[in-house]
């Protein structure tokens, strides 16, 4: 039986205009250029974790930060990444009782 890669998983932040770029060069350091999976390549910083990326989300409005998210995977390319898209799980229906 084959065993299961362990996935790594880095999230990346673009910003897309220049305060946000100024406000992430303070708090995160220098950017890195990174080939997208479209075949761009893109300026983009890397957060230090999932955590991070859900402060950033929160704060974007009182930050006045205008961003887009990527994530790796492993040692793919970049790709979109639409934060916290998953669709909640629906509890299942009871029968109606008569």
């Amino acid at each position: 039986m084959k065993k299961k890669e362990l996935k790594y998983y880095r999230y990346l932040i673009e910003p897309r205009d220049q305060h946000t770029n100024d406000v992430l060069a303070a708090k995160l350091g220098e950017s890195s250029e990174y080939l997208c999976a479209d075949g761009e390549p893109r300026f983009m910083y890397e957060a230090p974790n999932h955590a991070w990326v859900a402060y950033l989300q929160r704060s974007k409005g009182e930050l006045n930060a205008d961003f887009k998210v990527f994530i790796q995977e492993n040692n793919r390319r970049p790709r979109p990444w639409i934060f916290n898209a998953a669709k909640k799980a629906k509890r299942p229906q009871r029968a109606a009782r008569n």
